[in-house]
């Protein structure tokens, strides 16, 4: 598998410094660009003039990026401005800037009227599962779910 360019990185390592140098104010996202551009969303920034652009560029390399940090993948460099993630359990690498159809989503990962990049965004949970990995954050849901029947199961008593 071929690795990315110098100049692909260099733009991969541009599109996360924009994306900081727009949202500048949330500091503590240092580091951690998929986190930001939730954030980001969460704040209601998608959409609007003044960052729709920088976050529909932003989804695919910060989701890219967390994937190859935090989950096992591998950058793919498909051609002149496409990148894709590449993991061994999948029979094919994953180009990010097609992500947008919601083919790595579930019913509760689609935003109802999503910005651009929202989507993408939105596709990690399925990517994560598709290489049975575990999301970040369901193993509290996990937990409390547990909690919750056991709770049930008391009351029954």
């Amino acid at each position: 598998m071929k690795s990315l360019t110098d100049e692909q990185r260099a733009y991969v390592a541009d599109v996360v410094r924009r994306l900081h140098e727009h949202f500048h104010e949330w500091t503590w996202f240092e580091g951690q660009p998929h986190d930001l551009v939730g954030f980001a969303y969460y704040e209601g920034c998608g959409g609007n003039e003044c960052c729709d652009a920088v976050l529909a560029e932003a989804a695919p390399v910060a989701l890219g990026a967390e994937l190859v940090a935090r989950h096992g993948f591998a950058w793919v460099p498909l051609g002149l401005g496409r990148l894709a993630v590449a993991h061994p359990a999948l029979a094919a690498p994953v180009e990010l800037a097609v992500l947008e159809g919601g083919a790595w989503c579930g019913p509760d990962e689609l935003p109802g009227r999503p910005s651009r990049g929202e989507v993408t965004h939105n596709s990690l949970p399925g990517l994560v599962r598709a290489v049975g990995g575990r999301v970040p954050g369901e193993e509290w849901a996990g937990a409390a779910d547990a909690e919750q029947d056991a709770a049930a199961d008391t009351a029954a008593l």
